[in-house]
């Protein structure tokens, strides 16, 4: 496993696109109203930088669980079952990074036998975590400080941190809608091994367990984002 295994390369899809158009939106808002504050250029900054930092922290934060979680599964009983083809193996060996293919769960490498690339990733997603969430934190202190729940008006900057809010609020409950779907699934693996993949039912079992409890923490993590960011809004303060 590599950072590139943080998150399933679905999702990345799923939660980098709207990501994305947010940042976007953030961008261009209020450019047409006066800015007498001058504040409006700041204002950009704090609100694309706190966007991208947060869930960059909470998918880091996400890939620790899921990696954590991971360790459970026993990987003997899943490299067993999932042996390639020795001609299969050698194709696979001739394509530009073909090996790779095997240190993903599920694969036949030699990490699977162990838990040393849960480990690897682990380490990997809570370092940047850690380094997303120091982000997050000094410029959402200065964006509290510029724009407070109660001043959040018709100005510039006040649109800004509008479109902020609403874009977070919205990628959080995107969020919680698929890691939700997710779970479910992870729960159905445990509930019925035997129909949600070949192998071992133990090591289905294993698996649903992990997907449980990592898409849960995942749902719990996009919820608290979503109400913070509501609430932060004056109209849904006493929601």
């Amino acid at each position: 496993m590599d950072l590139v295994d943080i998150l399933p390369s679905e999702l990345l899809f799923v939660f980098g696109i709207p990501l994305l158009v947010a940042v976007i939106l953030v961008l261009v808002a209020g450019r047409t109203d006066a800015d007498l504050a001058q504040t409006r250029t700041q204002a950009r900054y704090l609100a694309a930088i706190c966007l991208v930092s947060l869930f960059v922290a909470l998918f880091a934060a996400f890939g620790t669980v899921r990696a954590l979680t991971d360790l459970i599964v026993d990987k003997e009983s899943s490299s067993q079952a999932a042996n390639v083809p020795e001609q299969l193996e050698d194709i696979f060996d001739s394509l530009p990074s073909g090996r790779q293919i095997f240190d993903l769960p599920g694969g036949g490498g030699d990490d699977l036998a162990n838990d040393d690339a849960d480990y690897r990733l682990a380490v990997q997603a809570f370092l940047l975590f850690l380094a997303a969430g120091i982000v997050f934190a000094f410029h959402d202190q200065r964006a509290h400080r510029l724009v407070p729940g109660a001043s959040i008006d018709d100005s510039a900057t006040g649109k800004i941190a509008r479109a902020y809010l609403y874009g977070v609020a919205f990628i959080g409950a995107l969020v919680v809608i698929v890691a939700l779907a997710k779970a479910g699934y992870g729960l159905f693996r445990v509930l019925a091994p035997s129909v949600t993949g070949g192998g071992s039912d133990d090591v289905q079992h294993q698996r649903g367990i992990s997907e449980l409890l990592s898409y849960v923490f995942l749902a719990g993590g996009g919820a608290l984002i979503f109400f913070r960011a509501w609430h932060w809004l004056p109209e849904h303060a006493e929601d």
